[in-house]
């Protein structure tokens, strides 16, 4: 008879926690700081058990009033149509399966 295996949390994040913090706080708008700060003290961050809500990510994809195109807070002149598509790609930087950032 086998042994019950462990139920585990599911993982989320596939970066190193500090590493990503350290990254993105070099690499993001001074303005945009605050923000980022609050994502690092949420629960989703601190324990990593569970995805971060779209609604906290959302706030790093300024959207342009002039061209009406979605920007990433870490990528200087990065423009993107979809808010959807924004949305994944700050959640390579963060480092969320199932997306992988190829540009860091």
């Amino acid at each position: 008879m086998s042994s019950p295996s462990l139920s585990t949390s599911p993982q989320f994040y596939q970066k190193d926690q500090l590493q990503v913090q350290m990254n993105l706080i070099q690499a993001v708008d001074s303005q945009y700081l605050g923000t980022l700060q609050e994502i690092f003290n949420t629960h989703q961050w601190l324990h990593q058990t569970e995805p971060l809500g779209r609604e906290a990510i959302k706030a790093l994809c300024p959207k342009d009033p002039v061209t009406k195109k979605f920007g990433c807070v870490f990528c200087q002149g990065l423009a993107l149509g979809q808010s959807t598509k924004a949305v994944e790609h700050i959640q390579q930087h963060l480092g969320l399966y199932p997306f992988d950032c190829t540009t860091w």
